[in-house]
């Protein structure tokens, strides 16, 4: 397989780790360069939460350099007790929702945590279409959602949050996983998200163990690619 996967867990932590001195500027340029082709170029897609998270990278070998063709990120509710952090979920609605809305979604999260359960936040998604060549996208999407599945259930992870853009589709992208449209019982929302360029936005949520079949199915097809990924943690 001509990919590798390569995770910074924690860039704060990891600082002198060769996997994060070697991959943090390939990563945070894809963020950049990603981010600004699809968005408005005056905002920054970076929080605290970027510090101590979790960041995939699916990368390939271009003269003998891992150079990253698709990103993503993760912070558990772990990550944000450790810090006394608010969640990156609830911090993004803030910019942008009504206040009644985020107490409710407050205490969707504060419900799951009662019971011990760990939630995450998911987001970051960028392609650097620099490198992709076309016909490589959707087997990126697939590697995509396999990782992001794999890592789910390795970190424990019981429901994961996160918004969509449906201008770029990846509501449908999303729902294919088996994550849905967060409805607290008064219909499916949508955001202008401040700070992201008032993108129209939808939240999204998902119960780990309910994603769908197809999530079950990459998974199972490409964790070789996730077994032998170069990760800090395991430094």
């Amino acid at each position: 397989m001509k990919y590798n996967v390569i995770v910074i867990k924690n860039i704060w932590d990891s600082m002198a780790n060769p996997i994060t001195q070697n991959m943090l500027h390939p990563l945070l340029s894809v963020k950049k360069s990603g981010y600004e082709s699809r968005h408005t170029a005056d905002m920054i897609p970076l929080g605290l939460e970027d510090f101590f998270g979790e960041h995939v990278m699916i990368c390939k070998k271009i003269d003998s350099i891992n150079r990253p063709v698709c990103i993503f990120k993760v912070i558990t509710s772990t990550d944000v007790e450790r810090y006394s952090m608010l969640h990156p979920f609830i911090q993004t609605l803030e910019k942008s929702a009504e206040k009644e809305y985020i107490q409710r979604v407050q205490k969707h999260i504060d419900q799951l945590h009662k019971t011990g359960h760990i939630t995450s936040y998911s987001g970051g998604f960028t392609l650097d279409r620099e490198i992709l060549e076309i016909n490589e996208t959707e087997v990126i999407k697939e590697i995509y959602c396999a990782l992001h599945t794999l890592l789910h259930e390795s970190r424990n992870i019981h429901t994961m949050y996160g918004f969509s853009v449906p201008r770029l589709k990846t509501d449908k992208l999303f729902e294919k996983w088996g994550i849905e449209k967060l409805d607290l019982g008064d219909g499916i929302k949508k955001f202008n998200l401040k700070g992201y360029g008032d993108v129209e936005s939808v939240p999204m949520h998902a119960e780990v163990s309910k994603l769908s079949f197809y999530s079950k199915q990459m998974a199972k097809k490409y964790r070789p690619l996730w077994e032998a990924r170069l990760d800090t943690s395991r430094e």
